[in-house]
């Protein structure tokens, strides 16, 4: 309870692009994930975020992370690429096991036409960064979003998240499936 109280106040989260701070919420029927990303310097940004997951077929419980991460624009005749890289911390403590990770990875987003883009991110952290009772984490993750207003997407996407966990199952999903979400720029 005090894990979850502590992502709550957090409120961090998923980063595409550093271009402002932002605040990104997504959910589906089990699951909601929160995020804060603010703008430290010229395309430097640091992110806070939690999960919440309840579903039955995957370890209930909460999941934190902070990262850091650099990011620019790549112009292309093509459309416009916001490409971030660097790494998060993440802490989770399911059913009886804690679990930490230093993962590295990054983010993408594409866009072809003004206001609609195509994103994925992907974190990995095998043996030598995961810690306690974690041997590896792997996240990744695709959506597909809308600019609303200026300040506004809205998105639909898919993430799956899992641990192998030291003395126990091959994977552990901590989360997977479709959510709808809404990331809002200020």
């Amino acid at each position: 309870m005090k894990l979850r109280a502590a992502g709550l106040v957090l409120l961090g989260g998923i980063t595409t692009t550093a271009v402002a701070d932002n605040v990104d919420v997504n959910l589906r029927d089990d699951a909601l994930r929160a995020g804060y990303s603010m703008e430290m310097n010229d395309g430097l940004s640091a992110n806070f975020g939690f999960l919440l997951n309840d579903d039955d077929k995957q370890l209930d419980d909460t999941m934190l992370h902070a990262g850091l991460l650099v990011s620019g624009e790549n112009w292309s005749e093509k459309g416009t690429f916001d490409i971030s890289l660097g790494g998060r911390v993440i802490y989770a403590a399911p059913d009886n096991v804690d679990l930490a990770a230093l993962a590295l990875g990054g983010e993408l987003r594409f866009s072809p036409v003004h206001r609609l883009g195509i994103g994925g991110s992907a974190y990995y952290a095998p043996g030598i960064t995961a810690f306690m009772d974690a041997e590896a984490y792997s996240e990744f993750g695709i959506k597909v979003d809308y600019q609303v207003l200026p300040q506004a997407f809205v998105y639909v996407g898919y993430r799956s998240i899992e641990v192998d966990i030291e003395n126990g199952p091959d994977n552990v999903e901590l989360d997977e499936g479709v959510h709808v979400g809404v990331k809002m720029l200020f």
